[in-house]
């Protein structure tokens, strides 16, 4: 199969039950900007997975500071620290308004060091939604791994979410599970492998169609995508656009939205 170009670079190609188009916004892409338009009001994201969480959030946040699209970035779990710029360290809904006001954006969170923050309490965060801006957060762990499952506690998304899309990073396929997933024992369970085995391209339809892999913890009304990340070959363009078209053909009930492939750059344990 020929491409038109060798790999995803900054386009966004994304697949559904429509076919296949391609996107230069995250934005636009993960239907964002349409759900605003329809809905009336901003969403509350969910991001989670593995393989390029936070790079695909500050994706968004550059998008969304051009457009003069007010949010807000924050975790339910850890995370990167913000830069000091749009960095609210206290659960102060009035610095928040007051940063969001002057600065069109909030990365808010508890400093906990090594460049690091953790999630104000949910409680909080709830109180936040009323504010009415476009959240986006980090609601599961993945220690700059490119796959994982996760265990039983994760991932942490707010109930009232409206998009949950999950991460995964190509650079896991071709792998020993034991060296490219974090929590292997739960995604050896998920695939029924041992974790000598090696992650095949498959693998990656099971974890993230199954309701305890990629699909945890998200309810009906949630619209559920999965970003194919680190598409940065020919070779792994070719293997990303068989996973979404394969997940697409099996997931029978639609809960399943799209599918889109990314390069975005992210820490990587692999070498």
């Amino acid at each position: 199969m020929r491409h038109e170009i060798d790999t995803v670079g900054e386009k966004i190609y994304c697949f559904d039950r429509n076919g296949k188009r391609c996107e230069e916004s995250l934005f636009k892409a993960l239907g964002l900007a349409a759900f605003s338009k329809e809905e009336g009001h901003a969403g509350i994201v969910s991001v989670v997975g593995a393989g390029g969480k936070t790079t695909m959030i500050r994706k968004l946040q550059e998008e969304c500071l051009a457009e003069n699209i007010s949010h807000i970035i924050t975790t339910t779990t850890h995370m990167q620290l913000g830069t000091k710029e749009y960095f609210v360290g206290e659960a102060d809904i009035a610095k928040i308004e007051n940063t969001l006001q002057k600065k069109g954006s909030v990365w808010m969170g508890i400093p906990v060091g090594d460049g690091k923050m953790g999630s104000f309490p949910v409680r909080f965060l709830e109180n936040v939604e009323k504010i009415g801006a476009w959240m986006f957060l980090e609601a599961d762990g993945a220690k700059c791994l490119p796959v994982k499952a996760p265990r039983e506690t994760e991932p942490v998304i707010l109930k009232d979410t409206t998009h949950v899309i999950c991460v995964y990073g190509l650079d896991g396929i071709g792998c020993k599970i034991k060296e490219c997933s974090l929590r292997s024992e739960y995604v050896c369970k998920l695939l029924g492998k041992s974790s000598e085995d090696v992650l095949q391209w498959e693998d990656i339809v099971t974890l993230a169609l199954s309701p305890e892999g990629g699909r945890k913890s998200v309810t009906e009304r949630m619209n559920y995508q999965v970003v194919l990340n680190k598409a940065d070959t020919t070779e792994r363009l070719e293997i990303a656009e068989r996973i979404a078209r394969k997940m697409l053909e099996e997931e029978k009930d639609t809960s399943l939205k799209a599918v889109h492939l990314t390069c975005f750059a992210a820490c990587d344990r692999m070498e």
